[in-house]
């Protein structure tokens, strides 16, 4: 059973029957559907024939109770009389079908007459219906049962009889019968075999259509009847077995409080469509079935079960160690035609592998007898450590590994070309021949293997236009050729060939196995490179430290030059060599020293930054190597006739600056080519030697700036010593000429007072070059001369080429560059010192410095002699002072000094107009004296209130107007240009103004405004202390005035006396014009004037009324009396006084 189940077309069946579950369960559920919706029909059916059945009953009923109940009324009712009453209900029996039975029955329950009367005495008492007659006075509805008396089922209705006091006598019934019920089944259409069943209370009675077979169902009245009570219609339905053996589906309607009328239709007549339909789609599935099962059971087998049989058929052929069989299939797009095609893909790979493994073994074995080839190879190479000695080993034991005729080994040169450097079994002219034709990448079988870094062959030359015009491949009698490239970390280093002297395809196990040689071979080569590399560092190296220490005791800067190009041309072995200084300031190359075989370049020769290769080592500073020097497009001009194959040049570099360039050239016909290791070497050569030239320029430098510092020393002290301005200019400019190896020194001094730079000295012009060079003038913002331009910007100027240059004025047509250079003191600008050169580009950056120093040392001899000037002049003013202090104290006045001062301030200070204003105690002025200026002509000068002396009147500090437009008009008039003020002060008090005028722009130093203020407060100190000495002598003389004018007044008697003695004195002391003296008269407040003098005029005494006040030229007199004058001297008067 397990292998059957195992099986792959039972596995299909069972697939396809799981796939037609669906269906099955698809179909019995509609058919359960379909049964259910009848079921539901027959019930509404049964529910509306039941339905009707008790409105028919209960018509029934009525029609019987309308019969009873005249019936009950009848006096033979009450008095019963059998034989008439027997006979009546038989007339009436005989008229109603639908009663079985018509009688009347006592109040004991026997039978008293009735239409059909039963065999023997009946006492129905017992019977239900009878019972409910007693109880209840009222009609009653017997139970549904089998007549006792017409043996035949009926339903008994009953109707009490009673008498005229209402007590029950008995009753008359009827008895209905079947056959209202077999019409109203006709009517109905009921289906064969349907009941009608009447369930009251415990009893239930069936009557079976349409036999009228009665069926005894009292066990469905027990059990449902106590149910039915509050059930719905639908909910009084139920499905039983009936005791003819039927099932039945029955309906109930209500027909009494207690009784209920139900129809039951067979189940087999409800559900007859629905089971002949069900059979036959279940019949028609299970056709399906069978058909699918065997298209399935046909399918597999064809297609699925025969293939995998074939497959299996296979396999086990190949487990048997058949890797030929195969399934035999036609493949298609199914998966079991990729499954089979996908295996027999499997058996051929199998059988591939199977036979590559058999090769494998087979290579293996060839590989084990290559190894042992190569490793004794190996050990031959190894043994040897020339590289020579080891290619000669490599193209012999690969010729004879290789079972060739000849064979040989190629390298590389510096410019990429392949030449044989040794072969086996060719003849020598064979390998001359190569060598000087080379193979270049791409050329022959060698050049397209270094190509395409793989081996190549030419089984027939004689089919390969390449090599069938080769003579010497045909003299040598070569046929086929075999190339393997030689590679180190995908870098070729060379090319191993094989020649054979008859046509040959070489196999590609021969070919792999060469190519294994070569890489053995390529270690081989490398580690011989390797060591005779070190061999020939080693041997750089000590020449580079015996060069080291030849160069470290070199100061001289020529001889270090020479040296180190014969040790360049030593340690390379080259034909010349050569060494080119960097300019920087001029920005190009000097050719300054060269050895070795001689050339037609003369040394001092210059090259631009870019020109030859010189030029661009310099500007890019890194090496160049030209091989082809003849065809290079770039060769400089200068070497166009000299015979250079190949040129090397580094740069020479000391911390990242160019020093300079190295160079080593072969010249004529050789075919030396320069290679990187000769680049590095040399490099690495140029960088020890660029630190000695480094050193060497520097300490050459510092000698001679030590010389020129020295020399800047010397010519400081020397300045010391000369005190003559002039000729320490002639004497420093001499030593800038001589140190700075110029031709022509000059110097342009600034004049402040101007703004101008005015030639003051040269050397090196004639006198008519002198006399032109004099009248160069400049301003000192004037941006387009050369001295204006350093002068506005305080920088020097250094001009290599003075002709291009549209500033520069050509004075010595010779002369060719020029630098400038200013002379400054403390931020302040002295002049411009040049110097002129006949050569070009002249004054390198070292000559700036040193122009500078010296501009120092004139801007110090400038200065001095300005400080000596100012010196001897102040010590000239300062004498002068001296002398008007001492006059001024022998003068007396105020007007001496006044008379004094101006003239001496005037010649201290060259000034065109000094004139000296001063004013009173009261601020009134008092005198005024001028000097280069008719006092007339000041007399019109009416100050201004905005004016300098308002100014210097405010300020009280000296004040300095250079600005025309700053003056008075009249002094702009007279063409002054400068006005200096100066305050004459003594604490706290000004007393006046000095003015000195000037008709140029004179600008003063803060010195000279000191001495200025120095002049003004010794001549104030002096009008101070005359005008203190007078007015101590006017008091004193006041003093003896009031001492005698007391004596005076002490001696008259009379009044009249007394006022001629007050006259006498008061005109004496204080020399008045005009004098009164007025009295007041108490008694008449008059005025009486006793005195009365105007001008030399006595005026006879009257009498004025007393006002408020009087005056008296406009003195005011109080009230009490007057005593006044004509300057206004006022002195009250006490009138109790006498």
């Amino acid at each position: 059973m397990k292998k059957l189940l195992s099986s792959l077309q039972v596995r299909l069946l069972l697939l396809v029957l799981l796939a037609l579950l669906p269906v099955f369960g698809l179909a019995f559920y509609d058919r359960y559907a379909q049964r259910q919706q009848s079921a539901r029909a027959a019930q509404a059916r049964a529910l509306e024939i039941a339905r009707r059945a008790v409105i028919d009953q209960r018509e029934l009923i009525g029609a019987a109770h309308q019969l009873l109940l005249p019936l009950a009324q009848l006096q033979a009712a009450r008095e019963p009389d059998p034989i008439p009453c027997s006979v009546l209900f038989t007339e009436l029996l005989k008229h109603s079908a639908i009663y079985s039975n018509l009688g009347l029955i006592d109040a004991q329950g026997e039978v008293v007459c009735a239409a059909v009367m039963p065999s023997q005495p009946l006492n129905l008492r017992a019977r239900p219906y009878f019972a409910r007659v007693l109880q209840s006075a009222n009609v009653a509805l017997g139970d549904f049962e089998i007549g006792v008396i017409a043996d035949a089922p009926a339903i008994n209705i009953a109707l009490p009889v009673v008498d005229d006091t209402s007590h029950v006598q008995g009753a008359v019934f009827a008895s209905l019968n079947q056959t209202w019920l077999r019409g109203f089944a006709d009517a109905q259409k009921m289906p064969p075999e349907s009941v009608l069943v009447l369930v009251e209370r415990d009893n239930a009675l069936g009557i079976r259509y349409p036999d009228w077979r009665v069926l005894a169902m009292r066990a469905l009245a027990s059990d449902q009847i106590a149910r039915w009570a509050s059930a719905s219609d639908d909910q009084r339905i139920a499905e039983i077995p009936d005791a003819d053996g039927v099932t039945r589906l029955y309906t109930f309607a209500p027909l009494s409080l207690e009784g209920y009328l139900g129809v039951g239709i067979p189940v087999h007549l409800v559900y007859a469509d629905i089971d002949q339909l069900a059979r036959r789609d279940v019949t028609l599935l299970i056709l399906v079935t069978i058909l699918a099962l065997s298209a399935a059971w046909l399918y597999g087998d064809w297609f699925i079960a025969r293939r995998v049989r074939a497959m299996l058929r296979a396999t086990r052929q190949i487990a048997a160690g058949d890797l030929s069989a195969r399934t035999e299939q036609i493949y298609g797009a199914s998966e079991l035609s990729e499954l089979a095609r996908t295996f027999d893909q499997m058996a051929a790979t199998l059988q591939q592998r199977a036979a590559e493994q058999k090769n494998a073994v087979e290579a293996l074995r060839q590989q084990a007898e290559e190894f042992a080839a190569i490793t004794q190879l190996s050990r031959q190479v190894t043994s040897v450590s020339d590289l020579t000695q080891v290619l000669s080993v490599i193209a012999r034991t690969t010729t004879e590994l290789a079972q060739t005729d000849a064979g040989g080994v190629y390298v590389p040169d510096a410019s990429g070309i392949f030449r044989l450097a040794v072969g086996h079994g060719v003849s020598a002219a064979f390998i001359a021949s190569v060598n000087t034709v080379g193979i270049r990448p791409g050329e022959g079988a060698l050049g397209r293997a270094v190509v395409e870094r793989q081996p190549i062959q030419v089984p027939d030359i004689s089919t390969d236009s390449e090599y069938a015009s080769s003579a010497f491949i045909r003299t040598e009698g070569i046929r086929a050729i075999l190339a393997v490239p030689m590679l180190r970390d995908d870098h070729i280093t060379g090319g191993i060939v094989l020649w054979h002297r008859q046509p040959r395809h070489f196999a590609p196990s021969e070919i792999a196995f060469l190519q294994a040689v070569a890489q053995q071979c390529v270690n081989a080569i490398e580690n011989a490179r390797l060591l005779t590399e070190t061999e020939t560092r080693a041997n750089h190296f000590a020449a580079l430290s015996e060069t080291a220490r030849e160069i470290a005791v070199q100061q001289d800067l020529p001889t270090l030059l020479e040296t180190i190009v014969a040790r360049a041309i030593r340690l390379l072995g080259v034909a010349h060599g050569a060494l080119f200084l960097y300019d920087a300031h001029r920005r190009d190359l000097e050719l300054v020293v060269q050895r070795g075989q001689s050339v037609d370049v003369p040394l001092g020769s210059r090259w631009q930054l870019g020109e030859g290769v010189a030029g661009r080592v310099a500007q890019t500073q890194q090496p160049l190597i030209i091989n082809d020097y003849r065809h290079w497009e770039h060769r400089s001009a200068q070497m166009e006739q000299i015979p250079v194959t190949a040129v090397m040049q580094v740069p020479l570099l000391h911390r990242g600056e160019l020093i300079g360039v190295l160079s080593v050239t072969e010249l004529g016909e050789t075919t030396r080519q320069f290679t990187d290791e000769e680049t590095r070497l040399l490099t690495l050569f140029a960088g020890q030697v660029a630190a000695a030239v480094h050193n060497t320029r520097l300490l050459q430098e510092t000698r001679a700036r030590a010389e020129q510092l020295t020399l800047v020393y010397d010519a400081g002290l020397a300045l010391n010593s000369i005190l003559e301005p002039s000729a320490q200019l002639e004497y420093l400019l001499k030593i800038v000429q001589r140190v700075l190896k110029a031709d022509c020194v000059l110097f342009f001094q600034f004049d402040p007072a101007r703004g101008a730079l005015d030639p003051a000295f040269c050397l090196g012009y004639d006198a008519e070059q002198q006399a032109r060079w004099r009248a160069l003038h400049s301003s000192v913002n004037d941006e387009t001369t050369i001295p204006g331009w350093v002068a506005t910007h305080r920088l020097p100027l250094n001009l290599p080429e003075m002709s291009a240059d549209p500033r520069y004025v050509a004075i010595n047509p010779r002369m060719c560059s020029g630098l400038w250079t200013p002379i400054e003191r403390e931020q302040n600008l002295l002049g411009v010192l040049g110097v002129l050169s006949a050569q070009a580009n002249a004054f390198a950056p070292e000559a700036e410095r040193t122009l500078a120093l010296f501009a120092n040392q004139a801007a110090i001899a400038l200065e001095n002699a300005r400080l000596f000037d100012e010196a001897q002049a102040s010590l000239l003013i300062l004498t002068r002072l001296y002398n008007l202090s001492s006059q001024m104290l022998t003068a007396t006045t105020v007007q001496a000094i006044a008379e004094l001062a101006p003239q001496i301030l005037r010649d201290s200070f060259a000034a065109d107009t000094v004139w000296l204003h001063l004013v009173d105690p009261q601020g009134e002025r008092e005198f005024t004296h001028c000097v280069g200026i008719d006092s007339a002509e000041y007399a019109r000068l009416v100050p201004r209130a905005d004016g300098l002396a308002a100014q210097l009147w405010r300020t009280q500090k000296p004040t300095v107007i250079d600005d025309p437009q700053g003056l008075h008009p009249l002094s702009r008039a007279r063409g002054v240009k400068t006005n200096v003020a100066l305050p004459l002060l003594s604490q706290p008090v000004n007393l006046g103004v000095f003015f000195l005028e000037y008709r140029t722009t004179r600008p003063f130093s803060e010195r000279e405004i000191n001495l200025l203020s120095l002049f003004a407060n010794q001549v104030a100190l002096a009008i101070k202390r005359v005008r203190l000495t007078s007015e101590t002598q006017h008091r004193a003389d006041q003093l003896a005035i009031l001492n005698r004018l007391a004596s005076a007044l002490n001696q008259p008697a009379r009044l009249d006396d007394l006022l001629q003695v007050i006259y006498r004195e008061i005109t004496t002391a204080l020399s008045c014009d005009a004098f009164f003296i007025a009295l007041r008269d108490p008694t008449t407040n008059e005025l009486d004037y006793r005195i009365q003098v105007d001008e030399g005029v006595v005026e006879k005494p009257q009498r004025r009324p007393l006002r408020t006040g009087l005056s008296y030229h406009g003195a005011h007199l109080p009230i009490g009396g007057g005593l006044g004058c004509k300057q206004g001297i006022e002195a009250p008067i006490d009138p109790s006084e006498p």
